[in-house]
């Protein structure tokens, strides 16, 4: 994740949208995945938490709505309950 988090901070630094997205989005995506496989779906839940802060934020630049959905429908009830 800290490596697609730099990569996502130089594509916004030389604004390469596409690149943000992709590194941002699909690759935090595929992360997750293959995190989710390796621990045979037995996520911990802070590792989630903090997957979905990372990626809420380094998307809310281009993608608002998207990270305002993702926020109010999953992150915040997740941080309520803690």
């Amino acid at each position: 994740m800290k490596v697609l988090i730099q990569n996502t901070r130089d594509a916004y630094k030389k604004m390469k949208y596409r690149d943000i997205m992709k590194n941002a989005f699909y690759e935090f995506v595929n992360i997750k995945e293959e995190y989710k496989i390796n621990v045979k779906n037995q996520m911990a839940k802070e590792c989630m938490v903090y997957y979905m802060i990372y990626q809420i934020m380094l998307i809310q630049p281009v993608a608002p709505h998207i990270s305002e959905y993702l926020y109010k429908q999953h992150l915040k009830t997740v941080l309520i309950d803690n």
